[in-house]
């Protein structure tokens, strides 16, 4: 057991890291104070230091399982004191390390039972400036087949990245949609994006644990996992959410990603670009299932044509650090051939865009 306790420690400490090089002070700082002080026998401890599964961040991440219960705790309310030290608290980071954990250790004593509770589910942020990297491809698609778009995404959490027409983009090089009631600002580098008369005609996803919007409760618990002193990036998530619940016109089914994804290719339509996109989700999928998801697009793009194209989309990790981003890259049948799109911050704060010759 000393084992798993010094890896869950571990854990926490590379979490730290991650959310630090990501721009969170406040997340790194919580997750070092709890691989340094929680006791092993404490109610949470005992909890987490026994973890049944796998605790790391590619599996169960209970790091940010624990932090998300917490921030729960303090945009609920729940527990006040909590309160004096979160964001948007302004002095946080001139507090000492011991008043914080003594505050912070406090609540994990009293709402032990509801942090426990909180833990039993993933975290789920959904994080809206991926569609920065997302909308510049959909407009190449649109620009190269001029056809209407059924667009599919596979691991969607809340659905809140299905919106590439009615999100908007500004930069100090373009701008796309400037007028949109949710418009993004990420760092632009590379390539200016060339736009295409984009027209979505449908809008589907899935998730084994589908976030509905459409309750209040479910919203506050996706934005308990955004670090709490990014305020734009909650504000953010706010705007796209309320979009989304004025714009009813996407369904996130509950469904096992590749079973979904067999099903919609067996359904494609005539006449249209059916545009299938994961972001930092495939890479989650185990082993297995991302052969069989290959295959499956391997097998329904032999059957594409140009009147009726198959495009996978890829915003997904390729090993490569935090610094590095995520890898950028569309997949287009009839003729199979795989289109480097450059790269994107896993949060969406810059994006390196290469427009493809299709």
């Amino acid at each position: 057991m000393k084992d798993i306790e010094a890896g869950v420690r571990a854990s926490f400490v590379s979490q730290a890291e991650a959310c630090e090089a990501l721009g969170s002070a406040f997340t790194g700082r919580l997750c070092r104070l709890i691989a340094a002080r929680l006791e092993a026998q404490s109610a949470i401890g005992q909890h987490i230091f026994h973890w049944k599964g796998d605790y790391s961040a590619k599996a169960d991440n209970v790091a940010l399982r624990l932090c998300g219960a917490i921030n729960h705790l303090a945009l609920m309310g729940t527990d006040k004191l909590l309160q004096t030290v979160y964001p948007p608290r302004p002095n946080f980071e001139f507090m000492d390390d011991d008043t914080v954990w003594d505050i912070i250790n406090g609540a994990l004593e009293r709402q032990g039972a509801a942090i426990i509770d909180f833990m039993k589910s993933a975290p789920q942020t959904n994080e809206v400036r991926r569609s920065a990297a997302l909308i510049p491809a959909y407009h190449a698609i649109a620009k190269r087949f001029n056809l209407p778009i059924d667009l599919y995404e596979l691991g969607a959490s809340a659905g809140l990245n299905l919106y590439p027409d009615l999100y908007g983009i500004q930069t100090d090089e373009f701008s796309i949609n400037p007028d949109s009631r949710l418009v993004l600002s990420p760092e632009w580098r590379g390539d200016i994006p060339a736009m295409g008369d984009l027209r979505i005609s449908s809008r589907k996803a899935c998730d084994l644990t589908p976030v509905d919007i459409s309750n209040d409760a479910n919203c506050i618990r996706m934005l308990a996992y955004i670090w709490p002193d990014q305020i734009e990036r909650v504000t953010r998530t706010k705007a796209a959410i309320d979009l989304a619940q004025n714009n009813p016109d996407h369904l996130v089914e509950q469904s096992d990603a590749i079973e979904w994804l067999e099903k919609c290719l067996n359904n494609r339509a005539k006449n249209r670009a059916s545009v299938f996109h994961h972001t930092i989700a495939w890479q989650y999928f185990p082993t297995a299932l991302q052969a069989r998801g290959e295959a499956l697009f391997q097998n329904h793009g032999s059957t594409a044509t140009t009147a009726a194209p198959l495009i996978r989309l890829s915003m997904e990790s390729d090993g490569k650090g935090a610094d590095e981003g995520a890898l950028l890259t569309m997949t287009v049948w009839p003729s199979g051939k795989t289109y480097e799109l450059g790269r994107a911050d896993f949060h969406g704060r810059w994006v390196d865009w290469q427009n493809p010759v299709l």
